[in-house]
Protein backbone atom coordinates (compact mmCIF):
# COMPACT_ATOMS: atom_id res chain seq x y z
CA UNK A 1 0.00 0.00 0.00
CA UNK A 2 3.20 2.30 1.17
CA UNK A 3 4.28 2.43 -2.69
CA UNK A 4 0.64 3.08 -4.55
CA UNK A 5 -1.33 4.92 -1.81
CA UNK A 6 0.73 9.15 -2.03
CA UNK A 7 -1.16 9.82 1.25
CA UNK A 8 -0.10 6.90 2.76
CA UNK A 9 1.51 8.19 6.00
CA UNK A 10 4.19 5.79 7.53
CA UNK A 11 4.88 8.17 10.64
CA UNK A 12 1.13 7.92 12.00
CA UNK A 13 -0.35 4.98 14.12
CA UNK A 14 -2.24 3.19 11.55
CA UNK A 15 -0.58 5.49 8.52
CA UNK A 16 -3.28 8.00 8.99
CA UNK A 17 -2.98 10.80 6.93
CA UNK A 18 -4.49 13.69 8.76
CA UNK A 19 -5.93 15.67 5.86
CA UNK A 20 -7.20 13.12 3.74
CA UNK A 21 -8.57 9.44 4.97
CA UNK A 22 -8.62 6.51 2.44
CA UNK A 23 -11.94 4.71 2.23
CA UNK A 24 -12.08 2.52 -0.04
CA UNK A 25 -10.13 0.77 -2.90
CA UNK A 26 -11.88 -0.06 -6.02
CA UNK A 27 -10.13 -2.68 -8.54
CA UNK A 28 -11.12 -3.89 -12.07
CA UNK A 29 -9.12 -6.37 -13.84
CA UNK A 30 -10.19 -6.49 -17.36
CA UNK A 31 -11.72 -2.38 -17.64
CA UNK A 32 -13.03 -1.40 -21.10
CA UNK A 33 -12.82 2.18 -20.42
CA UNK A 34 -9.71 2.92 -18.19
CA UNK A 35 -10.93 6.13 -17.41
CA UNK A 36 -14.10 4.69 -16.08
CA UNK A 37 -15.50 6.08 -12.61
CA UNK A 38 -18.97 4.29 -12.50
CA UNK A 39 -18.52 2.55 -9.54
CA UNK A 40 -20.35 -0.61 -10.86
CA UNK A 41 -17.48 -1.76 -13.18
CA UNK A 42 -15.50 -2.18 -10.02
CA UNK A 43 -14.92 -4.92 -6.97
CA UNK A 44 -14.86 -1.92 -3.96
CA UNK A 45 -13.26 -2.79 -0.93
CA UNK A 46 -14.10 -0.81 2.33
CA UNK A 47 -10.64 0.16 4.03
CA UNK A 48 -10.68 -1.22 7.92
CA UNK A 49 -11.02 0.59 10.20
CA UNK A 50 -9.65 1.33 13.85
CA UNK A 51 -10.20 3.65 17.16
CA UNK A 52 -7.16 5.56 17.81
CA UNK A 53 -6.88 8.04 20.45
CA UNK A 54 -11.47 7.74 20.62
CA UNK A 55 -11.29 8.56 16.89
CA UNK A 56 -12.42 6.30 14.22
CA UNK A 57 -10.52 6.14 11.38
CA UNK A 58 -9.88 4.63 8.26
CA UNK A 59 -6.15 2.40 8.27
CA UNK A 60 -4.99 1.89 5.27
CA UNK A 61 -1.96 -0.34 6.93
CA UNK A 62 -4.59 -3.12 6.32
CA UNK A 63 -4.72 -3.50 2.55
CA UNK A 64 -2.84 -6.05 1.47
CA UNK A 65 -1.01 -6.05 -2.21
CA UNK A 66 -0.24 -9.55 -3.85
CA UNK A 67 0.79 -10.89 -7.34
CA UNK A 68 1.19 -14.34 -5.88
CA UNK A 69 -1.84 -16.12 -7.05
CA UNK A 70 -0.80 -19.10 -4.56
CA UNK A 71 -0.99 -16.73 -1.48
CA UNK A 72 -1.76 -18.14 1.55
CA UNK A 73 -3.13 -16.08 4.91
CA UNK A 74 -0.61 -16.70 8.19
CA UNK A 75 -3.58 -17.14 10.41
CA UNK A 76 -6.16 -19.23 8.57
CA UNK A 77 -3.80 -20.98 6.24
CA UNK A 78 -7.14 -19.61 3.81
CA UNK A 79 -6.46 -18.35 -0.10
CA UNK A 80 -7.66 -16.30 -1.64
CA UNK A 81 -11.22 -16.29 -3.24
CA UNK A 82 -11.86 -16.46 -6.97
CA UNK A 83 -14.87 -15.53 -9.64
CA UNK A 84 -13.70 -17.32 -12.35
CA UNK A 85 -10.69 -15.90 -13.37
CA UNK A 86 -10.38 -13.41 -11.66
CA UNK A 87 -8.88 -13.96 -7.82
CA UNK A 88 -11.18 -11.29 -5.34
CA UNK A 89 -10.15 -9.08 -2.96
CA UNK A 90 -10.08 -11.38 0.29
CA UNK A 91 -11.21 -10.74 3.85
CA UNK A 92 -9.02 -12.18 6.41
CA UNK A 93 -8.85 -12.06 10.56
CA UNK A 94 -11.33 -10.10 12.62
CA UNK A 95 -11.30 -6.97 15.10
CA UNK A 96 -7.73 -5.12 14.93
CA UNK A 97 -6.38 -7.80 12.89
CA UNK A 98 -8.73 -7.73 9.97
CA UNK A 99 -7.02 -7.09 6.50
CA UNK A 100 -8.00 -7.57 3.16
CA UNK A 101 -5.56 -8.83 0.59
CA UNK A 102 -5.84 -7.74 -3.21
CA UNK A 103 -4.58 -9.56 -6.05
CA UNK A 104 -2.61 -7.54 -8.57
CA UNK A 105 -2.08 -8.48 -12.24
CA UNK A 106 -0.59 -6.46 -15.72
CA UNK A 107 -3.78 -4.74 -16.98
CA UNK A 108 -5.78 -3.77 -13.97
CA UNK A 109 -6.88 -0.95 -12.71
CA UNK A 110 -6.97 0.42 -9.05
CA UNK A 111 -8.87 3.67 -7.69
CA UNK A 112 -8.43 4.87 -4.42
CA UNK A 113 -11.30 7.20 -2.68
CA UNK A 114 -10.49 9.23 0.14
CA UNK A 115 -12.54 11.24 2.60
CA UNK A 116 -11.44 14.88 3.28
CA UNK A 117 -11.04 14.92 7.24
CA UNK A 118 -11.86 18.47 9.45
CA UNK A 119 -9.75 19.83 11.85
CA UNK A 120 -8.70 23.83 13.36
CA UNK A 121 -5.25 24.55 12.11
CA UNK A 122 -3.85 27.23 14.19
CA UNK A 123 -0.81 29.09 12.35
CA UNK A 124 1.45 30.51 14.46
CA UNK A 125 4.32 33.33 14.32
CA UNK A 126 1.94 36.00 12.98
CA UNK A 127 3.03 39.38 13.03
CA UNK A 128 0.28 42.30 14.16
CA UNK A 129 0.92 46.04 13.86
CA UNK A 130 -1.19 48.81 16.03
CA UNK A 131 -0.90 52.04 14.31
CA UNK A 132 -1.82 55.43 15.68
CA UNK A 133 -3.12 58.17 14.04
CA UNK A 134 -2.91 61.35 16.70
CA UNK A 135 -0.47 61.92 18.89
CA UNK A 136 -1.13 59.73 22.16
CA UNK A 137 -3.50 61.81 23.95
CA UNK A 138 -6.84 63.92 24.28
CA UNK A 139 -8.15 67.51 25.37
CA UNK A 140 -11.03 69.06 26.93
CA UNK A 141 -11.39 71.23 24.42
CA UNK A 142 -11.01 72.74 21.01
CA UNK A 143 -8.77 74.95 22.00
CA UNK A 144 -6.29 72.47 23.56
CA UNK A 145 -6.94 70.45 21.38
CA UNK A 146 -5.55 73.49 18.06
CA UNK A 147 -2.70 74.44 20.38
CA UNK A 148 -1.68 71.31 21.78
CA UNK A 149 -2.21 72.28 25.78
CA UNK A 150 -3.52 70.77 28.91
CA UNK A 151 -3.61 67.38 26.77
CA UNK A 152 -4.78 64.39 29.30
CA UNK A 153 -4.62 60.79 29.16
CA UNK A 154 -6.51 58.98 26.52
CA UNK A 155 -7.75 56.43 29.50
CA UNK A 156 -9.81 59.89 30.40
CA UNK A 157 -12.13 58.97 27.54
CA UNK A 158 -13.81 56.89 30.11
CA UNK A 159 -13.28 58.72 33.10
CA UNK A 160 -13.59 62.52 33.71
CA UNK A 161 -14.56 63.16 30.02
CA UNK A 162 -16.95 60.31 29.49
CA UNK A 163 -20.35 62.04 28.97
CA UNK A 164 -18.38 65.14 27.56
CA UNK A 165 -16.85 66.11 24.57
CA UNK A 166 -13.03 64.99 23.85
CA UNK A 167 -10.77 65.80 21.28
CA UNK A 168 -8.10 64.17 19.44
CA UNK A 169 -4.91 65.95 17.03
CA UNK A 170 -5.21 64.17 14.01
CA UNK A 171 -3.10 66.35 11.76
CA UNK A 172 0.17 64.01 10.85
CA UNK A 173 0.83 62.80 13.98
CA UNK A 174 1.58 59.06 15.38
CA UNK A 175 1.61 56.77 12.24
CA UNK A 176 1.68 59.61 9.73
CA UNK A 177 4.06 61.94 11.08
CA UNK A 178 6.30 63.56 8.65
CA UNK A 179 9.72 62.25 11.40
CA UNK A 180 8.41 58.66 9.78
CA UNK A 181 9.49 59.21 6.16
CA UNK A 182 12.50 59.92 3.89
CA UNK A 183 13.57 63.27 4.71
CA UNK A 184 12.61 65.15 1.53
CA UNK A 185 11.48 62.07 -0.28
CA UNK A 186 9.38 63.13 -3.57
CA UNK A 187 5.93 61.44 -4.51
CA UNK A 188 2.66 60.24 -2.65
CA UNK A 189 2.85 60.04 0.44
CA UNK A 190 1.04 56.29 1.55
CA UNK A 191 -0.76 56.92 5.20
CA UNK A 192 -3.50 55.86 7.49
CA UNK A 193 -6.63 57.25 8.05
CA UNK A 194 -8.43 59.98 5.11
CA UNK A 195 -9.75 62.85 4.58
CA UNK A 196 -12.41 62.07 7.05
CA UNK A 197 -10.13 62.04 10.10
CA UNK A 198 -7.85 64.60 8.96
CA UNK A 199 -4.91 62.90 8.84
CA UNK A 200 -3.27 65.79 6.26
CA UNK A 201 -2.46 62.94 3.74
CA UNK A 202 -5.94 62.02 2.26
CA UNK A 203 -5.56 64.53 -0.65
CA UNK A 204 -2.37 62.48 -1.91
CA UNK A 205 -2.30 61.38 -5.48
CA UNK A 206 0.54 58.91 -7.45
CA UNK A 207 0.90 59.04 -10.77
CA UNK A 208 0.75 55.66 -12.70
CA UNK A 209 0.20 54.89 -16.04
CA UNK A 210 -0.19 59.04 -16.60
CA UNK A 211 -2.93 58.74 -14.04
CA UNK A 212 -3.66 60.35 -10.84
CA UNK A 213 -4.53 57.70 -8.30
CA UNK A 214 -5.45 58.39 -4.64
CA UNK A 215 -3.45 55.55 -2.49
CA UNK A 216 -5.23 57.03 0.86
CA UNK A 217 -9.18 57.15 -0.22
CA UNK A 218 -11.48 55.76 -2.47
CA UNK A 219 -10.00 55.96 -5.82
CA UNK A 220 -12.45 56.56 -8.45
CA UNK A 221 -10.01 55.39 -11.37
CA UNK A 222 -10.77 51.61 -10.62
CA UNK A 223 -13.30 48.91 -9.24
CA UNK A 224 -14.69 49.50 -6.05
CA UNK A 225 -11.81 52.37 -4.97
CA UNK A 226 -8.88 50.17 -5.09
CA UNK A 227 -5.15 51.29 -6.18
CA UNK A 228 -3.00 48.53 -8.04
CA UNK A 229 0.97 48.86 -8.26
CA UNK A 230 1.52 50.46 -5.03
CA UNK A 231 4.44 47.36 -4.16
CA UNK A 232 6.88 46.00 -6.43
CA UNK A 233 8.65 43.19 -4.52
CA UNK A 234 9.91 41.65 -1.31
CA UNK A 235 12.76 42.74 1.17
CA UNK A 236 13.16 38.98 1.75
CA UNK A 237 15.94 39.36 3.97
CA UNK A 238 14.03 41.70 6.29
CA UNK A 239 10.60 40.50 5.17
CA UNK A 240 9.31 43.67 4.61
CA UNK A 241 7.68 45.26 1.50
CA UNK A 242 9.67 47.19 -1.29
CA UNK A 243 7.49 50.19 -2.70
CA UNK A 244 7.00 51.33 -5.89
CA UNK A 245 8.46 54.45 -7.24
CA UNK A 246 7.05 57.59 -6.16
CA UNK A 247 5.13 56.01 -3.63
CA UNK A 248 6.73 57.06 0.33
CA UNK A 249 5.65 55.13 2.96
CA UNK A 250 6.87 54.56 6.89
CA UNK A 251 8.67 51.46 7.97
CA UNK A 252 4.90 50.17 8.65
CA UNK A 253 5.83 46.26 8.85
CA UNK A 254 9.46 46.22 10.31
CA UNK A 255 9.88 45.17 13.94
CA UNK A 256 13.81 45.45 16.26
CA UNK A 257 15.09 42.10 17.07
CA UNK A 258 16.75 40.76 20.42
CA UNK A 259 21.11 39.98 20.42
CA UNK A 260 19.37 36.30 20.01
CA UNK A 261 17.28 36.96 16.81
CA UNK A 262 14.18 37.19 19.23
CA UNK A 263 11.01 39.54 17.69
CA UNK A 264 10.57 42.25 20.04
CA UNK A 265 7.12 43.17 20.71
CA UNK A 266 5.88 46.57 22.55
CA UNK A 267 6.02 50.41 21.19
CA UNK A 268 8.40 50.73 18.30
CA UNK A 269 11.17 53.00 19.52
CA UNK A 270 12.48 53.85 15.06
CA UNK A 271 9.30 54.90 14.68
CA UNK A 272 6.24 57.39 15.47
CA UNK A 273 2.42 55.87 16.56
CA UNK A 274 3.46 52.20 15.85
CA UNK A 275 3.18 49.01 18.27
CA UNK A 276 4.68 45.55 17.20
CA UNK A 277 2.93 42.48 18.43
CA UNK A 278 5.31 39.71 16.95
CA UNK A 279 5.96 37.12 19.37
CA UNK A 280 2.63 35.14 18.37
CA UNK A 281 0.10 37.17 21.02
CA UNK A 282 -2.32 36.83 17.82
CA UNK A 283 -2.23 33.57 16.28
CA UNK A 284 -4.58 32.83 13.25
CA UNK A 285 -6.95 30.14 13.22
CA UNK A 286 -8.12 28.45 10.51
CA UNK A 287 -10.58 25.63 9.47
CA UNK A 288 -9.11 22.87 7.68
CA UNK A 289 -11.15 20.11 5.50
CA UNK A 290 -8.86 18.38 3.67
CA UNK A 291 -5.81 20.65 1.85
CA UNK A 292 -8.56 23.55 2.04
CA UNK A 293 -7.60 26.11 4.94
CA UNK A 294 -10.20 28.82 5.53
CA UNK A 295 -9.24 32.19 8.03
CA UNK A 296 -11.93 31.66 10.83
CA UNK A 297 -10.39 33.48 13.94
CA UNK A 298 -7.65 34.88 15.66
CA UNK A 299 -6.43 33.55 18.44
CA UNK A 300 -6.47 35.85 22.26
CA UNK A 301 -9.04 37.94 21.01
CA UNK A 302 -13.02 38.23 20.29
CA UNK A 303 -12.61 38.00 16.11
CA UNK A 304 -14.45 34.62 15.33
CA UNK A 305 -16.47 32.98 13.00
CA UNK A 306 -14.82 35.04 9.89
CA UNK A 307 -15.36 32.31 7.67
CA UNK A 308 -19.07 33.76 7.40
CA UNK A 309 -20.18 37.46 6.37
CA UNK A 310 -23.11 38.82 7.88
CA UNK A 311 -25.04 42.06 6.68
CA UNK A 312 -23.74 45.01 9.44
CA UNK A 313 -24.98 47.96 6.72
CA UNK A 314 -28.41 48.14 5.20
CA UNK A 315 -29.05 52.00 4.14
CA UNK A 316 -32.59 52.96 2.61
CA UNK A 317 -31.84 55.21 -0.14
CA UNK A 318 -34.44 58.05 -1.42
CA UNK A 319 -35.79 55.68 -3.60
CA UNK A 320 -36.22 52.69 -1.70
CA UNK A 321 -33.43 50.61 -3.08
CA UNK A 322 -31.20 49.48 -0.59
CA UNK A 323 -27.09 49.82 0.23
CA UNK A 324 -26.33 46.69 2.05
CA UNK A 325 -23.17 45.97 3.01
CA UNK A 326 -21.29 42.66 4.35
CA UNK A 327 -18.92 41.78 6.69
CA UNK A 328 -17.01 39.38 9.06
CA UNK A 329 -15.95 42.04 11.34
CA UNK A 330 -12.19 41.55 11.11
CA UNK A 331 -11.11 43.85 14.05
CA UNK A 332 -8.40 41.86 15.95
CA UNK A 333 -6.86 44.89 17.77
CA UNK A 334 -10.20 45.43 19.56
CA UNK A 335 -8.67 42.99 22.11
CA UNK A 336 -5.20 44.39 21.98
CA UNK A 337 -3.85 46.29 25.51
CA UNK A 338 -3.14 49.43 23.32
CA UNK A 339 -7.01 50.01 22.61
CA UNK A 340 -7.92 53.55 24.13
CA UNK A 341 -4.85 53.01 26.45
CA UNK A 342 -2.80 56.09 27.56
CA UNK A 343 -0.23 56.33 24.85
CA UNK A 344 -2.94 55.85 22.00
CA UNK A 345 -5.86 57.02 19.97
CA UNK A 346 -8.92 57.32 21.54
CA UNK A 347 -11.84 55.16 20.50
CA UNK A 348 -13.78 55.96 18.21
CA UNK A 349 -16.57 54.56 15.95
CA UNK A 350 -19.78 54.39 18.17
CA UNK A 351 -22.71 55.86 16.16
CA UNK A 352 -26.91 55.88 16.58
CA UNK A 353 -28.72 53.73 14.11
CA UNK A 354 -31.09 55.78 11.88
CA UNK A 355 -34.53 54.55 10.04
CA UNK A 356 -32.77 54.30 7.01
CA UNK A 357 -30.07 51.66 8.46
CA UNK A 358 -27.29 54.57 8.77
CA UNK A 359 -25.43 55.55 11.88
CA UNK A 360 -24.91 59.19 13.14
CA UNK A 361 -21.51 60.19 14.24
CA UNK A 362 -21.05 60.50 17.94
CA UNK A 363 -20.52 64.51 18.22
CA UNK A 364 -18.28 63.49 21.86
CA UNK A 365 -15.38 62.00 19.83
CA UNK A 366 -13.81 64.79 17.45
CA UNK A 367 -10.61 65.56 16.06
CA UNK A 368 -8.70 68.32 15.08
CA UNK A 369 -6.60 67.54 11.59
CA UNK A 370 -5.50 69.14 8.79
CA UNK A 371 -7.17 69.18 5.33
CA UNK A 372 -6.63 66.52 2.83
CA UNK A 373 -3.39 68.45 1.22
CA UNK A 374 -2.06 68.65 4.66
CA UNK A 375 -1.53 72.41 4.38
CA UNK A 376 -4.17 74.41 6.81
CA UNK A 377 -5.85 73.37 9.95
CA UNK A 378 -9.51 72.40 9.29
CA UNK A 379 -11.33 75.75 10.21
CA UNK A 380 -13.63 73.56 13.45
CA UNK A 381 -13.55 69.93 14.80
CA UNK A 382 -15.31 67.26 13.22
CA UNK A 383 -16.53 64.07 14.85
CA UNK A 384 -15.07 60.76 13.75
CA UNK A 385 -16.83 58.64 11.07
CA UNK A 386 -19.13 55.84 12.49
CA UNK A 387 -18.37 52.51 11.84
CA UNK A 388 -20.30 50.05 9.51
CA UNK A 389 -21.99 48.68 12.69
CA UNK A 390 -22.60 51.45 14.80
CA UNK A 391 -19.09 49.83 17.42
CA UNK A 392 -16.67 51.45 18.62
CA UNK A 393 -13.54 49.73 16.91
CA UNK A 394 -9.59 50.20 17.21
CA UNK A 395 -9.05 50.64 13.34
CA UNK A 396 -5.92 50.99 11.75
CA UNK A 397 -3.79 48.08 12.11
CA UNK A 398 -1.55 45.86 9.98
CA UNK A 399 -0.95 42.34 9.62
CA UNK A 400 2.06 39.72 7.93
CA UNK A 401 2.75 36.25 8.06
CA UNK A 402 4.28 33.52 6.19
CA UNK A 403 3.03 30.22 5.23
CA UNK A 404 4.96 27.28 3.41
CA UNK A 405 4.22 24.85 1.72
CA UNK A 406 5.66 21.65 -0.31
CA UNK A 407 5.15 20.21 -3.85
CA UNK A 408 5.83 16.58 -3.94
CA UNK A 409 7.08 14.85 -7.26
CA UNK A 410 3.81 13.65 -8.82
CA UNK A 411 1.26 16.36 -6.73
CA UNK A 412 -1.21 17.82 -9.20
CA UNK A 413 -3.50 19.04 -6.98
CA UNK A 414 -5.12 22.30 -6.50
CA UNK A 415 -2.62 25.52 -5.46
CA UNK A 416 -5.29 28.51 -4.56
CA UNK A 417 -5.92 31.48 -3.14
CA UNK A 418 -8.75 33.52 -2.42
CA UNK A 419 -8.79 36.92 -0.82
CA UNK A 420 -11.67 39.17 0.01
CA UNK A 421 -11.53 42.26 2.01
CA UNK A 422 -9.90 45.59 2.64
CA UNK A 423 -8.15 47.05 2.58
CA UNK A 424 -4.31 46.35 1.10
CA UNK A 425 -3.55 42.93 0.91
CA UNK A 426 -0.35 41.72 -1.02
CA UNK A 427 0.86 38.59 -0.77
CA UNK A 428 4.68 37.08 -2.35
CA UNK A 429 5.31 33.28 -3.87
CA UNK A 430 9.25 32.60 -3.20
CA UNK A 431 11.07 29.34 -3.98
CA UNK A 432 12.85 28.02 -0.81
CA UNK A 433 15.97 26.67 -1.26
CA UNK A 434 17.82 24.60 1.28
CA UNK A 435 14.77 24.66 3.12
CA UNK A 436 15.26 24.18 6.72
CA UNK A 437 18.88 24.34 6.73
CA UNK A 438 21.19 27.34 7.56
CA UNK A 439 21.61 28.26 4.14
CA UNK A 440 17.63 28.34 3.19
CA UNK A 441 16.94 31.85 1.20
CA UNK A 442 14.28 32.81 -1.04
CA UNK A 443 14.31 33.03 -4.74
CA UNK A 444 11.96 33.92 -7.97
CA UNK A 445 9.90 36.22 -5.62
CA UNK A 446 6.67 37.01 -7.38
CA UNK A 447 3.76 39.44 -6.38
CA UNK A 448 1.03 36.79 -6.84
CA UNK A 449 -2.04 39.11 -5.43
CA UNK A 450 -2.63 43.39 -5.54
CA UNK A 451 -5.04 44.54 -4.40
CA UNK A 452 -4.32 47.66 -2.83
CA UNK A 453 -5.83 51.35 -1.68
CA UNK A 454 -8.16 52.56 0.64
CA UNK A 455 -11.23 50.73 -0.87
CA UNK A 456 -14.11 48.71 0.03
CA UNK A 457 -13.80 45.09 0.04
CA UNK A 458 -12.91 43.44 -3.13
CA UNK A 459 -12.16 39.70 -4.06
CA UNK A 460 -9.30 38.06 -5.82
CA UNK A 461 -8.43 34.71 -6.90
CA UNK A 462 -5.45 33.08 -7.62
CA UNK A 463 -4.29 29.86 -9.76
CA UNK A 464 -0.47 29.32 -7.54
CA UNK A 465 0.20 26.75 -10.75
CA UNK A 466 0.66 29.84 -12.75
CA UNK A 467 3.53 31.12 -11.00
CA UNK A 468 4.77 27.96 -9.93
CA UNK A 469 4.90 26.89 -13.60
CA UNK A 470 6.85 29.89 -14.43
CA UNK A 471 9.36 30.02 -11.35
CA UNK A 472 9.97 25.91 -12.04
CA UNK A 473 10.46 26.73 -15.79
CA UNK A 474 8.32 23.43 -16.70
CA UNK A 475 5.79 23.10 -19.39
CA UNK A 476 3.53 20.34 -17.80
CA UNK A 477 1.39 22.76 -15.72
CA UNK A 478 3.71 23.07 -13.32
CA UNK A 479 4.00 19.84 -12.16
CA UNK A 480 7.62 17.83 -10.76
CA UNK A 481 8.16 14.56 -12.56
CA UNK A 482 8.91 11.45 -10.55
CA UNK A 483 12.26 11.80 -11.72
CA UNK A 484 15.13 13.58 -13.28
CA UNK A 485 16.26 13.22 -16.96
CA UNK A 486 19.12 10.70 -15.75
CA UNK A 487 16.79 8.88 -14.02
CA UNK A 488 17.41 9.51 -10.00
CA UNK A 489 14.31 10.75 -8.06
CA UNK A 490 13.09 14.06 -7.77
CA UNK A 491 13.04 15.68 -4.25
CA UNK A 492 10.48 17.53 -3.18
CA UNK A 493 10.18 22.01 -3.67
CA UNK A 494 9.50 24.19 -1.01
CA UNK A 495 7.43 27.53 -1.49
CA UNK A 496 6.86 30.16 0.61
CA UNK A 497 3.54 32.47 0.49
CA UNK A 498 4.25 35.84 2.53
CA UNK A 499 1.26 38.04 3.27
CA UNK A 500 0.89 41.60 4.00
CA UNK A 501 -2.77 43.35 4.66
CA UNK A 502 -4.00 46.61 6.15
CA UNK A 503 -6.67 48.27 7.88
CA UNK A 504 -6.38 52.06 6.40
CA UNK A 505 -9.93 53.50 6.68
CA UNK A 506 -11.77 52.80 9.91
CA UNK A 507 -15.71 52.27 8.83
CA UNK A 508 -15.54 48.84 8.20
CA UNK A 509 -12.52 46.07 7.98
CA UNK A 510 -13.00 42.35 6.26
CA UNK A 511 -10.54 40.14 5.87
CA UNK A 512 -11.73 36.68 4.20
CA UNK A 513 -8.61 33.99 3.16
CA UNK A 514 -8.61 30.36 1.58
CA UNK A 515 -6.22 28.28 0.71
CA UNK A 516 -5.77 24.96 -0.89
CA UNK A 517 -2.39 23.86 -0.11
CA UNK A 518 -0.24 21.02 0.65
CA UNK A 519 1.31 22.40 3.97
CA UNK A 520 3.64 19.26 4.81
CA UNK A 521 5.47 16.89 3.27
CA UNK A 522 4.28 13.29 2.25
CA UNK A 523 5.70 11.51 5.31
CA UNK A 524 6.05 7.71 3.12
CA UNK A 525 9.32 5.98 3.98
CA UNK A 526 10.59 4.12 1.48
CA UNK A 527 10.78 0.51 1.85
CA UNK A 528 14.34 -1.05 2.18
CA UNK A 529 14.25 -4.63 1.17
CA UNK A 530 17.98 -5.77 2.93
CA UNK A 531 17.20 -9.84 2.72
CA UNK A 532 18.36 -11.74 0.32
CA UNK A 533 16.16 -12.17 -3.02
CA UNK A 534 16.41 -15.36 -4.61
CA UNK A 535 16.54 -14.98 -8.25
CA UNK A 536 16.04 -18.00 -10.84
CA UNK A 537 16.59 -17.00 -14.60
CA UNK A 538 16.93 -19.70 -17.23
CA UNK A 539 19.66 -19.71 -19.90
CA UNK A 540 19.82 -22.27 -21.98
CA UNK A 541 17.47 -24.48 -20.54
CA UNK A 542 19.99 -24.39 -17.44
CA UNK A 543 18.70 -22.92 -14.02
CA UNK A 544 21.18 -20.60 -12.64
CA UNK A 545 20.97 -19.60 -8.98
CA UNK A 546 22.47 -16.01 -7.70
CA UNK A 547 21.61 -14.25 -4.69
CA UNK A 548 21.48 -10.24 -4.21
CA UNK A 549 21.32 -7.59 -1.95
CA UNK A 550 18.30 -5.16 -3.15
CA UNK A 551 18.29 -2.21 -1.29
CA UNK A 552 15.53 0.62 -3.05
CA UNK A 553 14.17 -2.35 -4.52
CA UNK A 554 10.99 -0.51 -5.66
CA UNK A 555 11.35 1.64 -8.84
CA UNK A 556 15.17 1.15 -9.29
CA UNK A 557 17.48 -0.31 -12.22
CA UNK A 558 19.10 -3.50 -10.43
CA UNK A 559 22.13 -5.25 -11.68
CA UNK A 560 22.34 -8.67 -11.05
CA UNK A 561 26.07 -9.72 -11.16
CA UNK A 562 26.14 -13.30 -11.80
CA UNK A 563 29.78 -13.30 -13.20
CA UNK A 564 30.46 -16.86 -11.34
CA UNK A 565 28.09 -18.64 -12.79
CA UNK A 566 29.78 -18.01 -15.70
CA UNK A 567 26.87 -15.79 -17.39
CA UNK A 568 28.42 -11.99 -17.03
CA UNK A 569 26.13 -9.70 -15.72
CA UNK A 570 22.59 -8.91 -16.37
CA UNK A 571 19.72 -5.75 -15.88
CA UNK A 572 16.44 -5.74 -15.00
CA UNK A 573 13.93 -3.34 -13.31
CA UNK A 574 12.49 -3.40 -10.14
CA UNK A 575 8.49 -2.42 -10.27
CA UNK A 576 6.25 -1.49 -7.54
CA UNK A 577 4.56 -4.51 -6.41
CA UNK A 578 5.96 -7.02 -8.80
CA UNK A 579 7.97 -9.71 -6.54
CA UNK A 580 9.44 -11.57 -9.14
CA UNK A 581 11.63 -9.42 -11.88
CA UNK A 582 11.38 -9.99 -15.63
CA UNK A 583 14.00 -12.34 -17.07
Amino acid sequence: MKYMNRLYNEVSEGSYNENYTLAQVWIAYNLENSRSVDEKDFHVVDVPKKVINNETRHDPSRIIFTNNPEYKDKETNQGLEKSGDDYLPTKFGTGNKEHVVIYVKEGMTIRFLFDPTSSDYVKENVNFFDYDISNGVIYASEADAKAGTNPLPTSEQEKSLKNKKRFSQTGKQGINHPDNYPKNAQGAYFAFGNVNTGSGWGSQLWNKDKLSNKINGYNSRNNKGTTFGLVKGLDTENGTLIWNDGVVAPAIFSYARDADGNPISGKDKSIRGKTNFVQNEFPLRFNRTGGTYILDGVGNTQTNNLSKFEKVYDLTNSNGTHNIIYSNSFWPMDSAPTYGTDGHDMKFGYGVKQSDGSYNEDSKNQFTGLNGEGTSPLEEPKNFPPSDDGKNHNSYFGMSFSADFVIDPGYAGPLRYYFYGDDDMYVFLSKVNNYGTSHENLSNTTLVADIGGVHSSVGMYVNLWDTVKQISGRTEKGILPYHKADGTENEAEYYRLTFFYTERGASGSSCYMRFTLPFEELKTVPMKYTGNLEIEKEVKVQIVKCKIKCANYCSEKVTISCSGWGIGEDTFHGKCLLLYPRA
